[in-house]
């Protein structure tokens, strides 16, 4: 399942500067028959970078809840390529237009993968829907490394589009090619 989720991730990742520029945030509903698993994933992701330099890049894990018919972003996984190899306590800060700051502390305690989890809670996913994401930083604890950078002007609103979409249309059911 992780592999999986992982070569979507890096697909959508490899594809980012394509989409960002020709198309429209779309949310992708993609059903694994073989383990009657249902994946959802936006078309591109989040990305905040400097120029030829540090980039962070954020994958909204998104769930379906069929009971409530509700499609969220239950979390976050980060890929930043000043933050490898290895990751212990990582945190994330958020600063939103508004001037709120969120704390996010990494679902994992250790973890020597490519990237981090962060969980979201209700009061962050709130902010998410209504506000732009201005800046953020993100501090691996095992090699006590930190990015901080500010937010594209384009990517600010991000997260209140994927919400609006979610509000606005069906999900786009793909084949899972394996």
């Amino acid at each position: 399942m992780k592999k999986l989720y992982l070569i979507m991730l890096l697909t959508v990742l490899a594809s980012t500067g394509y989409t960002q520029e020709t198309e429209p945030l779309r949310v992708y509903k993609y059903v694994d028959e073989m383990e009657n698993r249902i994946h959802i994933k936006a078309n591109y992701s989040f990305v905040a970078e400097k120029e030829g330099s540090a980039h962070i890049v954020i994958d909204p894990m998104l769930k379906h809840y069929t009971f409530t018919k509700v499609t969220s972003i239950t979390g976050f996984i980060v890929i930043s390529n000043a933050l490898r190899p290895c990751h212990e306590k990582d945190y994330a800060i958020l600063l939103f237009a508004n001037g709120e700051k969120v704390k996010l502390v990494s679902y994992y305690k250790f973890s020597c993968k490519e990237y981090t989890y962060f969980n979201i809670k209700d009061d962050v996913l709130k902010l998410l829907k209504t506000e732009k994401l201005i800046k953020l930083r993100v501090r691996n604890g095992f090699s006590n490394k930190s990015v901080t950078l500010k937010v594209s002007e384009e990517m600010q609103s991000y997260f209140i589009r994927i919400f609006d979409y979610l509000n606005t249309h069906d999900l786009i059911e793909r084949p899972l090619n394996d």
